[in-house]
């Protein structure tokens, strides 16, 4: 079935994964932690936000007693919507725009994956990419959804390559492949149709990343020196945020590439910092990746700002979504792998 955590699915096929410590400067916050009512208490089971919109509306999917996932809307006075896509064995919803409108996926009893579009009024339409595979961890995911309506994400077709989509608001759908690439994932829509992602494509058995515009004029780019580099985010002004390596040893680091193609970088060697959404502001929110795992906050300014929920186990604390205020959702772990939805506001 589809992921819990947000991550590149080209980077994570390029790269295994380390676990060293942190760093940054803690600062103190509101903290609001919830639950969605029917959500688990066991091991893997409980609640994962995944986005944040301008209302303060928060979205993501929950995991009940019997291992089901289902999709959840929290308001701001802190009532939940929670619901399924007909016939699905698990929904998710990852991301939410300015108007209330949510996308995410949802899978088959035989694990083939499906797009979904709820509007505010609560209406959903299902949808999957022409071509796609209707194999196990095949079919269509959508990743991004813009303030018309436009959803991004990726396909995986039945050989098992991975492909960039485009669905607009009447339900056109436009394929996106990078020219030589045998895998390319989009990973983000911004308000003008302007997406990123990663892409493969030999002989580099890494990564690389891009951008493309909404009239399909295409940019790739790597970092020096980088063997994988992969687009994550992308805000209003064009700025994308992502991913890097350069080894396995240094760990995955993160830039911030702004619209004229300039590039910083940010992190530190050796300790893992993958950014999981970006506000108009170019405000940054991710995690530090470790044994006890913290969120962070990148300022417009470049300062690292990091936090943790606390909780009775194992610290896990994973920041997900920012939104124009600069409020933060995502989930904490406790003891026995229980998830545990957040807010945290300036």
């Amino acid at each position: 079935m589809f992921p819990y955590q947000r991550v590149s699915i080209t980077f994570a096929m390029a790269l295994a994964i380390l676990a060293p410590g942190r760093s940054g400067e803690m600062q103190a916050a509101t903290i609001t932690t919830f639950d969605v009512p029917g959500a688990g208490t066991g091991a893997a089971q409980g609640t994962i936000p995944y986005s944040i919109n301008q209302a303060g509306l928060i979205v993501g999917s929950y995991i009940d007693a019997a291992n089901k996932v289902h999709a959840f809307i929290r308001a701001a006075d802190g009532s939940f919507t929670t619901f399924d896509a007909k016939g699905a064995a698990g929904t998710q919803a990852f991301a939410i725009n300015a108007g209330g409108a949510v996308t995410g996926g949802w899978a088959t009893p035989g694990d083939v994956n499906y797009g979904f579009y709820r509007a505010n009024t609560g209406t959903i339409t299902l949808f999957g990419v022409s071509g796609a595979g209707t194999g196990a961890s095949q079919g269509t995911l959508p990743r991004s959804i813009n303030k018309t309506g436009s959803i991004a994400g990726e396909w995986v077709d039945p050989s098992g390559a991975f492909h960039g989509f485009i669905r607009s608001p009447a339900g056109a759908i436009t394929t996106v492949d990078i020219s030589g690439a045998t895998s390319t994932v989009i990973s983000s829509i911004n308000d003008s149709g302007t997406v990123t992602g990663s892409y493969v494509a030999p002989p580099n058995p890494g990564s690389s990343a891009f951008v493309r515009t909404a009239d399909g004029t295409i940019t790739t780019f790597d970092l020096p020196g980088a063997v994988n580099t992969s687009g994550s985010v992308i805000d209003a002004g064009g700025t994308v945020a992502g991913v890097y390596t350069v080894s396995v040893a240094d760990g995955i680091q993160a830039f911030v590439r702004a619209a004229d193609g300039t590039i910083t970088t940010f992190g530190k060697t050796g300790v893992e910092t993958e950014p999981f959404s970006i506000n108009s502001s170019g405000a940054i929110a991710g995690t530090i990746l470790s044994t006890e795992n913290v969120g962070f906050l990148r300022t417009p300014t470049g300062s690292m700002i990091v936090f943790q929920i606390p909780s009775g186990g194992l610290p896990e604390t994973t920041a997900n979504g920012i939104n124009a205020t600069g409020a933060i959702t995502g989930w904490y772990g406790e003891g026995g792998g229980v998830y545990h939805g957040f807010l945290r506001t300036p």
